[in-house]
């Protein structure tokens, strides 16, 4: 049923909407964190000590 029916309507014009992800990604460009994030919320205490100091 889902492989037979079609689509109705249009894609939005412009630029896809950022993800949460991706704006996660852009503030800690921002905060210059070089730590890849994924790796760092996975070791929790690696994340708490980050987190109670500030990221700095």
């Amino acid at each position: 049923m889902v492989l037979e029916q079609n689509p109705v309507g249009k894609r939005p014009l412009g630029r896809p909407k950022l993800r949460w992800e991706d704006l996660v990604k852009r503030d800690i460009e921002v905060l210059g964190g070089g730590a890849n994030w994924k790796d760092l919320a996975m070791n929790r205490d690696a994340w708490r000590i980050g987190y109670e100091t500030g990221w700095s």
